[in-house]
Formats: structure tokens, sequence, C-alpha cells
């Protein structure tokens, strides 16, 4: 009856006694039990209970089997039941075990709307143990059933499976929702120092200031109130500090950063030149009047 539903052993053996419901714990503490003890238990001790009427009705296939072939098992095997609970018991500590293994594996980072990690922390696993830590890592972050098949980590290949997309490039490895990703905004924006303002999706505030906030990154430029933002244009090249132009699709691939991402960098201008790329960029220039200016990122 399950595998007419799912198979997906987590799924599969998800009638725990105790369980998780979101950000709660589930409790099932009569679980192990089946069915007929607990009616003949409630008629024994007269206790109100409720039935189900959906339960009764043969117009799905598990209904028609619960009914009709369920209680001919039971009849010739009268240890079902215990086998069931075996089974749960058994298929919980190896899923434990799993994930015990891939969390003691480095963590990804939050970065530019994806999870990164680095491919060489995945090195030990095979491609269906790789397969099966990505799975994993979108159940724990997004608690979503997703499953890849295999996953070579030596190619660097674009895999998408519903709303996810896995992409390896260069030596990391990238996790995308992208019912998260936002619409590209072409337009530059002017933005207020000290103030905070949001831009595809993230959340910034550039200042001169030191926040306890996670930096994003910081940048020298000439003093300011107003900071032209927004997203780099593709073509775009940014000046060194020889005074020479490099392209920036050059300065992305350099910091492992695919063109999916690169989009969602945030980027500052002051005279129309880009001042600050986020991860791959910083103005070179060497001014004595320059000022500091810190870019902090909100998640």
């Amino acid at each position: 009856m399950k595998f007419i539903r799912s198979g997906d052993v987590a799924e599969m053996n998800s009638l725990q006694i105790v369980g998780n419901l979101g950000s709660m714990k589930l409790l099932r503490p009569l679980v192990k039990y089946s069915k007929d003890e607990l009616l003949k238990y409630d008629e024994d001790h007269h206790l109100d209970f409720i039935e189900d009427k959906t339960n009764f009705e043969d117009d799905t296939l598990r209904n028609r089997l619960r009914h009709h072939v369920v209680p001919l098992l039971k009849k010739e095997t009268t240890h079902l039941v215990k086998n069931a609970n075996h089974f749960s018991e058994s298929v919980a500590l190896l899923s434990k075990c799993q994930s015990d293994f891939f969390d003691s594996l480095p963590s990804p980072i939050n970065f530019s709307k994806a999870l990164r990690g680095k491919k060489e922390d995945l090195a030990r696993l095979n491609t269906h143990e790789a397969a099966a830590f990505f799975d994993y890592l979108i159940y724990k972050k997004w608690h979503q059933r997703i499953h890849f098949d295999e996953i070579d980590l030596n190619k660097n290949v674009i895999f998408n499976k519903e709303n996810f997309q896995l992409l390896f490039y260069q030596k990391y490895y990238y996790l995308i929702n992208r019912n998260e990703l936002a619409v590209i905004d072409p337009k530059k924006k002017l933005v207020k120092l000290n103030e905070k303002f949001s831009l595809n999706g993230k959340k910034y505030l550039i200042t001169q200031d030191e926040k306890s906030q996670k930096l994003a990154g910081y940048f020298y430029g000439e003093k300011a109130k107003y900071l032209e933002v927004g997203s780099l244009p593709q073509g775009s090249t940014l000046k060194l500090a020889t005074g020479k132009q490099t392209k920036a699709k050059k300065k992305f691939a350099e910091n492992g950063i695919p063109l999916a991402l690169r989009p969602y960098c945030l980027t500052v201008w002051q005279e129309e030149n880009p001042v600050y790329v986020e991860s791959i960029y910083q103005n070179q220039e060497y001014n004595p009047n320059f000022v500091r200016y810190n870019v902090y990122i909100y998640f």
C-alpha cells in the first residue's frame, strides 16, 4: 500500500512514535497497535472514538486493498503488525545513520540566492551517495521530496528536478530553488547611504560605519550621500590597478560564480564606472580622498 503512494523510504516510514511536523513535534504513542486492538480497547473501556468515513469507501485501490486483501493477510500472517513495526524501526535506524553521516560533511553556505559548497567536501561519495546527499539537503532546507538518480561530481553539468537546479562550476556545487529567484531588474537605482534597500530579492545596507550584520564586502570610492546600484550587464569590463580593463566574466569565472547567479551579484557604480561587484571586485584605483564603504547583506 505504501508503494502505491510513494517509493520514498522516508515517506513510507513517516509514521513514527515521535515525528516532526514543520517546527513542531508530532506524537503518535499508539502507532504500534493494530486498529483491531485499539477498537477492542475502546469498546472494553467504553471510550468514545471517531472513525474516518472515507476509510470505509471502496473508491480507491488503496482502500480496496485495506478492506479486502489486508484482512486475509492478517489471517494467514498473525505477526504482520509485529513485522511492520520491526521494518519501521530498522528503516528509522538506517535513515538516522544516513542523516548523521550527511550532517558530518561540511555544510554549504548561503550564497547569492543559492546554497554553495565545495566539491572536494563530497569527494568520498559515489554517484548514488551524492544523489542521496542532495535529496537530503533539499528536504532539510526546503522540506520538499526530490529524487536525483546519479550525480557525477567530476562533471561540470546541470541537473534540473522540478523547481530545483543543481549545477557544478569550477570547484563548487550550487543548489538553487528557482521558486526563490527574483526577476532581475535591469535598471540601475539610486540608494541612500545608511538606508536598507532591496535588489533582485536580496536586502543590503551600504554605510561607512561598522555593523554587526554580515559583511558582504567593501570598496573605496568618492564620498557621496547616494550611490547607484544594480545588476552588472553582460559584456561589462572592470578597471584594474594598472588602469587596464578586464572582462567581468573573467572575474566571475575566477571566483567560481556560474552564469545563472551573476545577475544577482550587487554592483555599485560611481561616475558610470563599477567600483564594487559582489564577491568578485572592488575598486582598485587609489586616491587619498577616497572613503571606505561597507556592504552588509540581510538574509
